[in-house]
């Protein structure tokens, strides 16, 4: 939002599996992105966080998005707390509040990369593809042996991406 509202204070973008499902149009793509949110774990996540139990909205959500039980405990613990802290963002606020489309991205003029965790859910790939197509000369980077949470489930594949990233920018 910031890159297309205030583009004069951005000058490149790093984006792990951003989750802007509002510039997904294709049919097939938008079937993807319904089974996502009709998904049994995300579904208990936004009750969960409706009756205030942040930490298993947390659970939940991370298990869901990286199609792994599990995910939440296995993090560390400034991931947990952080998803604790966020939970009720990340679970009660879907779709994102400032929908973006396609056109807006496609006027980011900053460098711009785009990751993804190699065994990410459908979901996130169709999004993390999308965006990439949007944006004309965007790369977009395949994490090895991760999903979403690819910044702490390879660190050194993704901090070497962020760090070539940084260093052309």
């Amino acid at each position: 939002v910031m890159a297309i509202q205030h583009p004069a204070l951005v000058r490149g973008l790093f984006i792990n599996e951003p989750g802007m499902e509002s510039i997904i149009t294709e049919p097939g793509d938008r079937k993807v992105v319904s089974e996502f949110r009709a998904e049994p774990r995300r579904i208990a996540a936004r009750a969960a966080a409706k009756a205030g139990n942040m930490e298993e909205a947390a659970r939940l959500s991370a298990d869901s998005v990286n199609d792994q039980t599990g995910t939440f405990d296995a993090a560390p613990p400034a991931r947990k707390a952080m998803n604790v802290d966020n939970a009720r963002t990340l679970t009660l606020n879907e779709p994102t509040p400032v929908p973006i489309t396609c056109t807006q991205l496609g006027q980011i003029q900053v460098p711009v990369t785009i990751t993804r965790g190699q065994l990410t859910k459908p979901f996130s790939k169709v999004i993390a593809e999308a965006a990439h197509r949007c944006i004309a000369g965007s790369q977009l980077i395949t994490i090895p042996a991760a999903r979403h949470g690819a910044p702490w489930q390879n660190p050194s594949a993704f901090n070497k991406e962020l760090l070539a990233f940084l260093a052309r920018n």
